[in-house]
């Protein structure tokens, strides 16, 4: 989404540099409150599966809202664009103590959080290159955020199916 979103906006903001400099600093924020909050949103979703879903179905609509606001509206601030992009950014901050927490519950933690930053940092890498040498030219922009979008949404039912699943046999083994 990094990729794509600086693309998006580099004809409002002028320039490459402004638009990827105004990305990045909101993307490392909302990560980093992503992951602050991550105690509180836990409080209030006890299931992980369910928590995860969450998380993949708002980065997936906050994505195509971010699609949506800038083929409608000029988005010439950098605060506009934090309005954009700060709630995905914020729900992908989550989305990593949730699968730490979805992974750790029979294992050592310190193992799952190496684990997980490895995929996390190896997805980085490939999902940044697959956005410039595939994505961009093969779809567009804008196309290619709708269908990482697609994907965050798909992702999001799996977990919704599989906390039902979970529920459904919690149901059947308490009666």
């Amino acid at each position: 989404y990094e990729v794509l979103w600086t693309r998006m906006f580099t004809p409002t903001i002028g320039t490459l540099i402004y638009a990827f400099a105004t990305v990045l600093a909101i993307y490392i924020f909302g990560i980093a409150v992503g992951s602050l909050i991550y105690e509180k949103f836990a409080k209030l979703i006890k299931a992980k599966n369910l928590a995860f879903a969450i998380c993949e179905a708002g980065i997936g609509l906050f994505a195509i809202a971010s699609v949506i606001l800038t083929h409608k509206f000029v988005i010439d601030t950098s605060l506009r664009i934090a309005a954009i992009v700060l709630p995905a950014t914020i729900l992908m901050g989550l989305t990593f103590p949730v699968v730490v927490s979805l992974l750790s519950k029979n294992r050592q933690t310190g193992s799952i959080v190496g684990q997980s930053y490895f995929a996390n940092t190896a997805g980085s890498i490939t999902g940044g290159f697959l956005a410039s040498f595939l994505f961009i030219p093969t779809f567009g922009s804008s196309r290619s955020v709708v269908i990482l979008a697609l994907v965050n949404l798909a992702i999001a039912s799996i977990f919704v199916i599989q906390e039902t699943k979970i529920n459904q046999k919690i149901k059947t083994v308490s009666f």
